[in-house]
């Protein structure tokens, strides 16, 4: 079963030979999140696909600009898209093409991306295009018709906050490697109490095994049917 956040507390709290008044829950729930947002960033810049979702939007004719999928959170915080696969685009109302990802920096006038005449003479439907900015995808070129769910935006969402005792790590985040929010927690832990024992150890134990974790998930393939479902998180 997934450790929950009162299962980690447990034992950072007897590896840190300290009680719940020196270690109150909302203490360490921060210290778990410093060091899970940090590792999850580490497996997505594997590009091995995990925390994957697959999202569709409509396509409306003129409209260039899209804002990125987000979410709000329990409590009224959002969460964007971390990292953008693959987007395709149904700019005909019939075929689905992969755009190519591009950045504003290529152009010789980025004033000309927004133009609707220069980029829908520069870019087909056939071989479309996209670049982000903020938190929003430009397409080219100008959609021409409405579409319904005429793109298709595959990315990687980061996950929520562990949020309390009864909280476990996103399914992504490996079981086996659960233990690595308890020696990243311990490795703060022993600097702010001065136990240097303790912080050496829980360091040595944090990055030999992210290393561990990171060689061992690496080698999925990224081509490989992973069968996710589409989220209809992602509608304009």
């Amino acid at each position: 079963m997934p450790r929950t956040v009162s299962d980690l507390n447990d034992q950072v709290r007897y590896e840190a030979n300290l009680t719940a008044q020196d270690l109150p829950d909302a203490d360490l729930l921060r210290l778990y999140n410093k060091h899970y947002q940090d590792l999850i960033t580490d497996i997505v810049n594997l590009d091995e696909n995990f925390f994957f979702e697959i999202s569709s939007a409509d396509l409306i004719a003129t409209q260039q600009e899209y804002t990125l999928p987000r979410k709000t959170l329990s409590d009224a915080s959002t969460t964007e898209a971390m990292k953008t696969i693959k987007v395709e685009l149904q700019l005909d109302g019939e075929t689905f093409f992969t755009a190519k990802r591009m950045s504003i920096t290529e152009f010789d006038n980025p004033v000309e991306v927004n133009d609707q005449t220069w980029v829908n003479d520069n870019f087909r439907t056939n071989e479309p295009a996209y670049f982000i900015a903020e938190q929003s995808l430009f397409l080219l070129p100008f959609p021409v018709l409405t579409v319904v769910g005429g793109i298709r935006l595959y990315y990687a969402e980061r996950p929520n906050d562990l949020a309390d005792s009864n909280d476990s790590p996103h399914q992504g985040f490996p079981l086996s490697y659960h233990y690595l929010l308890v020696e990243g927690a311990l490795m703060d832990i022993g600097r702010r109490f001065r136990k240097t024992d303790l912080e050496a150890s829980s360091t040595n134990k944090f990055n030999a095994g992210s290393a561990e974790m990171l060689n061992e998930l690496e080698p999925r393939s990224l081509d490989e049917d992973l069968g996710f479902v589409a989220n209809d998180d992602y509608q304009e």
